[in-house]
């Protein structure tokens, strides 16, 4: 999904940069054109972007996902919001699992990502981006058709995986 994330150049245009990452700064309808064109399955291949985190931004036709494979897994915060234009993307999966996070683990991760930032920062990305994304995500989604949730993130942690 992060490889629908809008340029930075247009998220500086809308005055959304600070916001990057929120559901509103995706190409959720050519991330919608992708599934669809993968889920129908009558291509020899089709290229996808991928996100580059080393530099921020989507590398356009970066991977190639050929007609035998069987099994795609996507990932993404915002694939089960019950607001459109979120919400028409749900006839295009198959399975869905909602890995279930408590918000402390989930701001302690956060933290952890964003450790090399100075603290007015840090501050902005988790409290005023990150965090209002997670409760949006807690709030806003419909039922998983599986949860992955405390026990295992409890496993996770003993085991220093959290």
């Amino acid at each position: 999904m992060d490889g629908y994330h809008f340029d930075d150049r247009i998220l500086n245009t809308r005055g959304w940069r600070k916001r990057k990452g929120a559901p509103h700064t995706f190409d959720v309808a050519g991330f919608a054109q992708m599934l669809a064109r993968l889920h129908s399955n009558d291509e020899a291949e089709v290229a996808i972007p991928v996100f580059d985190r080393e530099i921020e931004i989507a590398r356009n036709s970066a991977r190639i996902i050929p007609r035998s494979v069987r099994h795609l897994i996507v990932e993404g915060n915002y694939l089960l919001l019950e607001d459109l234009p979120w919400s028409g993307l749900s006839g295009l999966y198959d399975t869905t699992v909602y890995i279930d996070v408590p918000m402390q683990v989930l701001q302690r991760r956060l933290e952890q990502r964003w450790s090399g930032l100075c603290a007015e920062e840090l501050r902005a990305n988790i409290v005023k981006n990150d965090l209002p994304n997670a409760r949006l995500v807690y709030s806003g989604s419909r039922a998983a058709d599986f949860v992955i949730c405390q026990w295992l993130n409890e496993v996770a942690e003993r085991f220093g995986e959290g």
